[in-house]
């Protein structure tokens, strides 16, 4: 309770005359319960009912009726004005827990799991909010009475007093002994209890994966261990509390008994009254209740001191991104962007970026490829000053981007990211993200650049029809343009694009990155990609490989220099894509370029690409499975795809794949199961070749069956 207590000046905070007000009428209404009815009842048997005294009986009762009718009318205040306090600093809690997890950096949330944090406004809140609404109310109510009753007591019969507060004494001692285990089991129930829902809407939230990988057993077993671990801590913590509750409450039991004994030996031998004997049990009963209500309040004040411990460390995290004293503004870009020397890492001792400067200059197109993991959407985060950098700088128009506020600065930028979030609200709601004081006619000006216009007026309710969840009355292509006309909505200088058409068929790809060329020609857009196709017409080509900045120039500069983007392109070449992206071809050249078939001659890799067959995909959907037999080799034509290893510790990404990549070769050479599950994390394009017509090739080529081999282990070798 003292945890609490000492945690009490920050919640009430600015609220301190309602919180004394609603104290004083604790006050009131306690001295009736206490003190009034126990000295009417010796008032009343001494003086009237035993004398049998008429005249001061009718004002008697008329008194103790008016007193309690005015008891109630301000106990019905306390409780009214008690109730709106609670609420006002529940509400003030959890503004401040909002507004500080809003403020914390993207890689503050990218390494809390979100139902932790949401269990600070539900569990842990839930816990402060009985506190205030039980909890307290029978602490003060108990405390309070307490020390009237303690005073009345040693007024009517000091020696029985003696023995009542002799047991009160006694009777803390429980508390004390059992308190602080009690505080640390509700602690270490509150994080389990987090920690166990994270895992539960881990488990929810992969329900494919799960079935997908068989892991339905796995994961049961898992539940359950937890579950009865959670079980054991509850229990433990439940038990306590409620010996801390107890303990006190049998130990006055006992001490009223004996108040009982000696106060009717004393009215014996006539050193009592009977009207004191019984308000001094009274009393003494309304000391026991006022220890049992303070008692009654542990369990919440423990529960609400973790609860609250767990939010204050919430609180206390620092905010990795801050503005700076008396910061500048950033002000609409008007010559350039630059890393000077940039060094970064989202763990200090594994640097993504290494070294890189690079200017991006005013009105351009600017794009930034590479391999994967090669720190493209690292740049882009450090622009937008999601993160800073360890080492070097990045400067706005020449001025270092941390002496600018956050705010301005991104005010100049608009995003268009690869998974846009769609709100479940109406078109205007979702386009108002971007400018909310934004009129209707802008809006349909924002959605007439992206092409979205006409969709829109046809919609059931126009700018009011709701989205759903996620959007899902749109298409991937639909929700794209909704972001770009919400990103356009902001009118600003610089756009950025992170993989904003990765997901889409090729058709709709090409029709958005026709609208983003488009409304990009006024303004600065920086594009992370790894399609290359879409990076043709760009001012400068960034080209980063294992967070280096290794190239930079055209697309036809790129491509004469022979480099990392001139190996790149030749990887994603050699397919013929449908524009609905359902159909797919590759070129004999491109096979050539596979070193399990670089040996094959012209004529074979013809003939050879004719066998590969198109298989299409949507997202979050299986291909191959861990252990199914291995009969198929796949390239990508176009797509996103993650390499899953199970093992031990559960099913872990070992690779991602993307255009051009290719994964299974040795399925045509041996009969061996998967060594991997493959899962699409986009829309994706393969093309497979079956095991069966590649041997037939192979058998009119031995000395082309052996190098093929011969590379095949080479390849199980390195990935082992």
């Amino acid at each position: 309770m003292f945890g609490f207590l000492r945690r009490l000046p920050t919640l009430v905070r600015g609220h301190w005359p309602a919180f004394l007000l609603v104290t004083s009428l604790f006050l009131a209404t306690s001295a009736f319960e206490s003190a009034l009815l126990p000295l009417v009842i010796q008032v009343l048997i001494d003086d009237v009912l035993t004398p049998r005294n008429a005249a001061l009986l009718v004002p008697l009762l008329g008194s103790v009726v008016g007193a309690a009718v005015l008891y109630c009318v301000v106990a019905i205040g306390r409780d009214v004005l008690h109730a709106r306090l609670s609420e006002t600093l529940l509400a003030g809690v959890r503004e401040r827990l909002y507004v500080r997890l809003q403020r914390q950096s993207v890689g503050f949330h990218a390494k809390t799991a979100t139902p932790t944090l949401v269990a600070h406004f539900t569990t842990d809140l839930s816990a402060v909010e009985q506190s205030l609404a039980s909890g307290i109310p029978w602490a003060l109510t108990g405390v309070l009475g307490l020390c009237i009753s303690s005073g009345l007591l040693f007024t009517l019969e000091w020696k029985l007093a003696l023995l009542a507060t002799a047991g009160l004494a006694l009777s803390t001692a429980g508390p004390t002994l059992l308190g602080g285990r009690a505080l640390r089991a509700s602690r270490r129930v509150r994080e389990e209890q987090a920690q166990f829902a994270a895992r539960v809407h881990e488990d929810l939230a992969a329900h494919q994966t799960v079935l997908a990988f068989g892991m339905q057993g796995s994961r049961l077993a898992r539940f359950r261990h937890n579950l009865g671990n959670y079980l054991a801590l509850s229990t433990r913590a439940q038990i306590l509390g409620a010996l801390v509750e107890r303990t006190p409450n049998v130990t006055m039991l006992a001490f009223n008994m004996g108040v009982l004994v000696v106060g009717s030996l004393l009215v014996f031998g006539g050193d009592m009254s009977i009207g004191s004997l019984v308000s001094f049990y009274a009393l003494s009963t309304g000391l026991s209740a006022s220890v049992a209500a303070i008692t009654w309040s542990h369990p919440y004040f423990i529960a609400a001191d973790s609860g609250l411990g767990r939010i204050d460390e919430a609180l206390a995290e620092e905010v990795s991104v801050t503005d700076r004293s008396n910061p500048g503004e950033a002000t609409p870009l008007a010559d350039g962007i630059e890393l000077d020397h940039v060094t970064f890492g989202y763990a200090a001792d594994r640097p993504i970026l290494r070294d890189v400067s690079l200017h991006v200059p005013h009105n351009t197109y600017c794009a930034f490829v590479g391999p994967s993991g090669s720190g493209k959407s690292t740049v882009l985060n450090l622009v937008l000053r999601f993160f800073d950098a360890q080492q070097g700088t990045v400067r706005w128009d020449g001025r270092d981007v941390r002496d600018l506020t956050q705010a301005s600065l991104r005010g100049q930028m608009a995003v268009v990211f690869q998974d846009n979030v769609v709100f479940r609200d109406t078109v205007r709601a979702n386009l108002r993200v971007g400018r909310p004081d934004a009129s209707d006619e802008e809006l349909r000006a924002a959605l007439a650049d992206a092409e979205l216009l006409d969709l829109v007026n046809k919609l059931p309710n126009g700018l009011d029809t709701m989205l759903g969840e996620s959007g899902v009355r749109l298409s991937g292509g639909q929700r794209q343009r909704l972001a770009i006309a919400r990103a356009l909505l902001r009118n600003p200088s610089v756009l950025v694009l992170d993989e904003a058409t990765s997901a889409l068929d090729p058709a709709t790809e090409a029709a958005v990155n026709e609208t983003v060329q488009r409304v990009g020609r006024s303004r600065t857009v920086l594009s992370v990609t790894h399609r290359l196709s879409s990076t043709t017409s760009a001012d400068r080509i960034f080209v980063l490989d294992a967070g280096t900045l290794v190239e930079a120039g055209t697309h036809e500069e790129l491509q004469r220099n022979g480099g990392v983007y001139s190996r790149l392109w030749a990887k994603q070449s050699g397919f013929g894509i449908s524009s609905e992206g359902d159909w797919a071809t590759v070129e004999a050249s491109r096979l050539k370029q596979l070193p399990l078939l670089s040996d094959l001659s012209t004529d074979a890799l013809e003939m050879l690409a004719q066998q590969f067959q198109p298989e299409i995909y949507p997202a979050d959907r299986e291909v191959v499975h861990q252990g199914d037999p291995g009969d198929r080799f796949f390239i990508v034509a176009r797509g996103d795809l993650e390499v899953i290893a199970d093992d031990a510790d559960g099913p872990k990404r070992i690779a991602t794949l993307r255009d051009g990549d290719y994964f299974g070769e040795t399925a045509l050479l041996y009969d061996q199961p998967r060594s991997a599950t493959v899962r699409t994390l986009a829309p994706s394009v393969l093309l497979s070749l079956r095991r069966r017509p590649f041997l037939a090739l192979l058998q009119t080529r031995p000395d082309l069956r052996a190098a093929i081999e011969r590379e095949a282990q080479r390849r199980q070798a390195r990935v082992a």
